[in-house]
């Protein structure tokens, strides 16, 4: 029995056009991973996670440390399931 497994959704979130831009066209490259949305900051990403439901969402570590504070709390307060979290430099 062969099933199909639904791809990752995922949502980006950077306050970088360049960098939203970038992300979605390298992720969107593998067929098990489908870009949902993008959003500029944690304010709209909080309506984007109601509207799209991602499975994942990228968080850019770089955004003012405020922003990456509500990012964090939107998570939380969107009661996104949340397994694991990664940040680089």
């Amino acid at each position: 029995m062969t099933g199909t497994i639904s791809p990752v959704r995922v949502l980006i979130v950077d306050d970088s056009a360049l960098m939203r831009q970038l992300l979605s066209t390298l992720l969107s490259a593998d067929p098990e991973i489908e870009v949902v949305g993008t959003a500029p900051d944690p304010h709209v990403a909080r309506e984007r996670i109601k509207a799209l439901h991602p499975d994942v969402i990228t968080l850019d570590v770089e955004m003012p440390l405020a922003e990456q504070a509500e990012g964090r709390a939107v998570a939380r307060r969107t009661r996104l399931d949340c397994t694991s979290c990664a940040t680089a430099r």
